[in-house]
């Protein structure tokens, strides 16, 4: 595959996965400020560990599944499947805090795509998942999954 600076989805998805992307990816930290306060993360090695297990069960196993279940979803526009889908991943969040912090991330990020005008239908639900919108605007702006997963990544 050729890519070009003039790639307008490639552009797109840079933007949505930048570091500076107002929707507070950066300030979470998948429980583990909380793991070094007990004192169950103290070592380089222990971080590390920490670091692949989300990587390995949080990312591969749920995250970005449900990233491209939700894309080809919204690629139809298959509202019923996305709300299961928004449920199911919010199901898999196995603690108040996780949930928090992808709803929170959701939020953020609905707020984005409003101001750039793309259409979320789905922020009427009480909780949206940061996973289905990132899905939502990937497939909005003619992503495909493989380099939607890398930047969602």
């Amino acid at each position: 595959m050729v890519i070009t600076t003039t790639d307008h989805g490639l552009l797109r998805l840079l933007q949505l996965s930048s570091v500076s992307l107002p929707v507070g990816g950066y300030a979470f930290s998948q429980g583990m400020e909380y793991a070094i306060d007990k004192g169950w993360v103290t070592k380089q090695a222990q971080v590390a560990d920490w670091t692949q297990l989300q990587l390995l069960q949080s990312l591969a196993r749920v995250d970005l599944p449900v990233l491209r279940l939700a894309m080809a979803a919204w690629a139809t526009r298959d509202e019923a499947r996305i709300v299961e889908l928004n449920d199911l991943i919010l199901a898999c969040r196995e603690t108040k805090e996780l949930r928090l912090n992808d709803t929170a991330m959701g939020e953020a990020l609905a707020r984005l795509l409003r101001s750039l005008e793309i259409e979320t239908p789905f922020v009427r639900l009480e909780d949206i998942s940061f996973v289905v919108l990132f899905a939502i605007a990937a497939t909005h702006w003619q992503v495909e999954f493989d380099s939607a997963a890398l930047g969602f990544s």
